[in-house]
């Protein structure tokens, strides 16, 4: 780990509960009218942002209201209107998650598919329209030559 992060964590054995090597540190607080949930993954940003998505997602059907979350390299931080605390923490952050919540995320992103259809117009799949152009197929066939 890099000296910062090292310092830090020193600074939680202190100040709180390291978990095992298997566990999973995770922090709640207050500050101002928000609610911040702070999980200590260090998966990477791609990992964290990933699972940024999914917990927002079950927060909001814990009643919890996220707003946002951010990800970097070491962390996960989430801001709610409401306290996560009332949530099970485990079940937010149960294995499932990678399952059926992964699953039904990517089929409901308007996101993923615009980057999806996006993919497939560069790789010739489909055809970019643009506005005021006909489909094609859409003529009649009187229209044809």
């Amino acid at each position: 780990m890099p000296e910062q992060v090292a310092e830090w964590l020193e600074v939680q054995r202190w100040r709180s509960l390291l978990p095992s090597r298997d566990g999973l540190l995770v922090e709640s607080f207050p500050r101002g009218n928000k609610h911040y949930l702070v999980a200590y993954c260090f998966e990477g940003r791609n990992a964290h942002q990933t699972l940024g998505m999914l917990l927002t997602r079950r927060m909001e059907r814990a009643g919890s209201n996220p707003l946002g979350f951010v990800a970097t390299d070491y962390v996960l931080g989430v801001w709610s209107t409401r306290s996560a605390e009332n949530a099970d923490l485990a079940a937010l952050f149960s294995e499932d998650m990678l399952g059926d919540d992964l699953e039904a995320w990517m089929a409901e992103s308007s996101m993923l598919k615009r980057t999806f259809r996006n993919v497939a117009v560069i790789a010739g799949l489909i055809q970019r329209r643009h506005p005021g152009e006909e489909k094609a197929g859409d003529r009649s066939p009187s229209t044809r030559t």
